[in-house]
């Protein structure tokens, strides 16, 4: 997780040239950051992939799990959600460059989604 936390920085200060191009939609955001976020998602392996999108007005990257885990126990729910919150930084800078590329009211969903399609836990930033 922490190579994806470093590669994801990478991709922000990729994003600063779009707060330099002018005013963009989130739409527009997420299609311009697509193909940095396709490397990423390759680099994790067979067992999880990532992606992100446009909804309801919010950017969203989900980590999907391609593999079963077992997640009656709540210590593998809070990693997860220690994970959100040691990256707390990174989607904090990543609503900035939102702001500073015209998108207001900016922010930033991190979910994680079991095989089966199934939120495991999500956090928002603003």
């Amino acid at each position: 997780m922490k190579k994806v936390l470093a590669v994801l920085l990478i991709a922000v200060m990729g994003l600063t040239v779009l707060a330099a191009c002018g005013a963009y939609t989130l739409e527009q955001f997420v299609e311009e950051a697509k193909p940095q976020i396709q490397e990423i998602s390759d680099s994790l392996g067979d067992e999880m992939s990532m992606e992100i999108l446009a909804r309801d007005g919010k950017f969203v990257y989900s980590f999907q799990y391609h593999i079963e885990l077992d997640m009656s126990n709540e210590e593998a729910k809070a990693e997860l959600d220690a994970q959100l919150k040691n990256a707390k930084d990174t989607y904090i800078d990543i609503v900035k460059e939102m702001e500073e590329s015209g998108i207001k009211n900016s922010a930033v969903v991190v979910e994680y989604v079991d095989i089966n399609g199934e939120v495991i836990t999500s956090q928002e930033f603003k």
